[in-house]
């Protein structure tokens, strides 16, 4: 299994044949496993707010609009882009419209891959599971900020956070992938990493793979918790509260995401 980190969207080449992990962890990635959590049935993914207008019109009166712009929800939106706002909501059966700066864009990005799937600490051992299961090659696709034009050191860490519980559930060492400036090499048939994946992992380890000491030091951490959002934050840097994977699909040009 060959592993790798986008640090952007932007990065992902050539996702066709892989597992995709996209990564929103403040917040978009972290709401929908929340969303999911309080029975929501699916989420259509838009590219901006405008568009999940459009988008929601000929759903039904039932449609909910969620997401943010600015980390704020947007006019006339039922939800915004906070987990701990989804979790007190009863979602049961309902359809969402979503759309956020940073994260519906990247699952947009991933949408060649063989299968993609939304991750964030909140699920992380299921999404493991999953991906170990499938037995493909792996991409953590990290959202970013600035509309997946900068490096986020939050998504970052989540990424670093997926490889090193990767490499302990394997429980075998990882070998460094081949270099592809070196012709004739052929990759091992063990758990493989690229230098994206090891960087991503010395990362996690450089908090100590500690979520939350990494969100507070991050650029979009801070301005949440300066926003009065903390909450948010603190909720993200949790582990393993959910077993919900939102897996993407694109069936007539719509992105959905639906968890069965």
């Amino acid at each position: 299994m060959f592993v790798e980190v986008c640090f952007l969207p932007r990065l992902l080449r050539n996702p066709a044949g892989k597992t995709c992990v996209v990564i929103d962890v403040l917040r978009a990635s972290t709401t929908l496993v929340a969303a999911f959590e309080r029975g929501l049935a699916r989420a259509v993914i838009a590219p901006g707010p405008g568009a999940a207008r459009r988008l929601a019109r000929p759903l039904g009166p039932d449609v909910l609009l969620g997401g943010e712009v600015g980390g704020l929800a947007p006019r006339g939106f039922d939800l915004g882009n906070s987990p701990l706002e989804y979790l007190r909501a009863d979602l049961t059966g309902r359809t969402l419209v979503f759309a956020t700066s940073n994260g519906t864009r990247a699952l947009r990005r991933a949408a060649g891959a063989a299968e993609v799937l939304v991750g964030s600490l909140a699920n992380a051992g299921a999404v493991l599971d999953a991906a170990l299961a499938a037995g493909r090659d792996v991409v953590f696709v990290c959202a970013g900020r600035g509309r997946g034009r900068a490096f986020g050191l939050d998504d970052a860490f989540t990424a670093g956070f997926f490889v090193d519980e990767l490499v302990r559930r394997v429980g075998a060492s990882p070998v460094p992938a081949p270099d592809i400036d070196l012709p004739g090499q052929s990759p091992p048939n063990q758990l493989v990493l690229d230098d994206s994946a090891v960087a991503a992992r010395q990362v996690c380890f450089g908090f100590g793979r500690d979520p939350l000491a990494a969100f507070r030091a991050s650029a979009h951490g801070y301005r949440l918790i300066q926003m009065g959002l903390g909450a948010d934050v603190e909720f993200a840097a949790r582990v393993d509260l959910s077993r919900k994977i939102p897996r993407l699909t694109v069936c007539n040009g719509r992105f959905e995401v639906t968890c069965g």
